[in-house]
């Protein structure tokens, strides 16, 4: 994570403009997609990549320092915090899903099958591998380092959270309980990276919790909203009480 020191207005002022970039870029991603017939992308779908792109304009082109500086350096420390996300996602699911059963909410189903191994399940995975990466660069990664580099750590969890769920809005399931859970994932998720000072916990995290839901076990939102709330706030705490200091997680960059 980058430590350099900067003043409050200035680390504003790189938030509003990565804001602007990925605006920019997300239009110029449409534009482009146009002039290329056999490319078959709909609008969600450029998200993604306009996220990456924005970071990666704004920390190398802007900033000047490098995307390893924002939690990205891989070590073996990197290893245990990916598998570390991805358990807390996994039981943060399972419990969900024991819950829709147990309520017999409609729509819950195990979706693993003896044909579940295929290739639309690997691409699935793929395709959430980068949805993971692009979203925690974006909102952890960029806009946490940089509001903490001014001394707004406690500023910076709550505004990527905020930012996380405004972002989710364009969700046609989207209702004020789901609004809300969305801002406690973006809070554990938040914390999580402050801990560990590492994003691929929150990547590893981000990649379970959507892959098993949509791949393993399907748990509709309708009627698991306020569960998937306490499961959320349960594990946010968890994660505060774990670990001390985020110093003994700290990622070495040169």
């Amino acid at each position: 994570m980058d430590k350099r020191k900067i003043s409050i207005p200035k680390s504003i002022f790189r938030i509003i403009r990565l804001i602007i970039t990925t605006i920019l870029i997300i239009i110029l991603l449409r534009i482009f997609r146009n002039f290329i017939p056999f490319i078959n992308i709909d609008n969600s779908s450029i998200l993604i990549p306009g996220l990456i792109l924005s970071v990666l304009v704004c920390t190398v082109l802007f900033d000047k320092v490098r995307l390893s500086n924002l939690g990205l350096a891989f070590t073996s420390k990197s290893i245990f915090t990916f598998i570390y996300g991805l358990i807390i996602a996994s039981v943060s699911v399972i419990a969900i899903a024991a819950y829709a059963f147990f309520q017999n909410i409609q729509g819950t189903e195990l979706l693993i099958t003896p044909k579940w191994f295929n290739a639309d399940n690997l691409s699935l995975l793929v395709f959430y591998l980068m949805v993971a990466f692009g979203e925690e660069l974006f909102f952890r990664g960029y806009i946490i380092s940089t509001l903490r580099s001014s001394g707004l750590k406690v500023f910076a969890v709550l505004m990527s959270s905020f930012i996380f769920m405004l972002i989710h809005l364009v969700n046609s399931e989207t209702t004020l309980l789901t609004l809300i859970g969305t801002f406690m994932a973006g809070l554990l998720l938040a914390i999580l990276y402050v801990k560990f000072n590492n994003l691929w916990v929150c990547i590893g995290f981000h990649l379970a919790w959507n892959f098993l839901q949509d791949s393993v076990i399907h748990v509709p939102t309708k009627g698991t909203e306020v569960i998937s709330i306490v499961v959320l706030a349960f594990m946010t705490l968890l994660a505060s009480l774990s670990f001390k200091s985020s110093e003994s997680f700290e990622t070495k960059t040169t």
